[in-house]
């Protein structure tokens, strides 16, 4: 997914448009020349030698453009089935220099088992009793989100970075953000259940760090992500509610309280 970025860079873009014309008919060149000086480029970030754009036509939608020595790929998910005007209006952006550089944060990849080798991992006698136990047998094909909930403490944790980093970069690129975005949410109550607070301030954390970075709108999730904090802060252990509260001054210190609805959050933490 965001290995695909190029490693090569090419930084001259002044005629991408024009060198790249012969892929569109005269029609959609006009079209997108209209939609280009409308405004219909609403934005567009560069990464590396990707570029994505937010164009607005009849609908709002996504353009990708990537480029290396030898080829340019296009996309949009507009329903038009060959290179369209949002295409080309992306085109004349870039060819303005009227774009944002981003570097997207290294991939890390999950920590995650097998089946197989998660179930080595189990001691037996565990094993045994959750086998034979009425749970157990109503789920003997061994669905794997159950089993890792049960033996928890086997399953390997992801690192802060893992849900930062892809968090911050499924948002760059336009990957299926929101779905990622709520999956913390089902993570974090997860790892409630299972009594790991620590794990879930850490995806807690991801959430606040990557929203504020990026400036995306979260308010109306703020008081289902502060009731979150406020369980991992009350019911961890001393050391994890020391880690808490060392981020939470940071906040302070770097004055995430000029968002007031973080600091609401926060304040009610106790």
């Amino acid at each position: 997914m965001f290995e695909e970025v190029f490693d090569e860079e090419k930084d001259d873009f002044s005629t991408i448009a024009t060198d790249n014309s012969s892929y569109f008919n005269q029609k959609i060149i006009d079209r997108g020349e209209e939609c280009y000086y409308s405004g219909g480029v609403t934005n567009v970030t560069r990464l590396g030698n990707i570029f994505v754009a937010d164009v607005v036509g009849s609908d709002d939608y996504t353009v990708r453009v990537s480029i290396s020595d030898d080829e340019i790929l296009m996309s949009c998910d507009c329903p038009y089935e060959d290179n369209c005007k949002h295409e080309y209006a992306t085109l004349l952006a870039i060819q303005n220099a009227e774009y944002n550089e981003k570097e997207l944060k290294d991939f890390v990849p999950e920590n995650k088992l097998k089946l197989d080798e998660l179930i080595r991992k189990i001691p037996a006698e565990a094993l045994k009793k959750y086998i034979l136990s009425d749970h157990g047998l109503a789920s003997i094909s061994f669905d794997m989100n159950d089993l890792e909930k049960t033996f928890a403490e086997y399953v390997p944790k992801q690192e802060y970075n893992y849900y930062y980093n892809n968090l911050y970069n499924s948002y760059l690129l336009r990957d299926d953000f929101l779905n990622l975005y709520y999956s913390y949410f089902d993570e974090i109550k997860k790892f409630i259940d299972t009594n790991d607070y620590e794990q879930g301030f850490n995806i807690i954390k991801a959430v606040i760090e990557v929203t504020h970075d990026l400036d995306i709108d979260i308010i109306s999730d703020y008081p289902e992500l502060g009731m979150y904090l406020r369980i991992c802060y009350r019911k961890a252990s001393k050391e994890v509610k020391k880690i808490i509260e060392k981020y939470i001054m940071s906040l302070i210190f770097n004055q995430y309280y000029n968002n007031c609805y973080l600091e609401d959050m926060i304040v009610h933490i106790n």
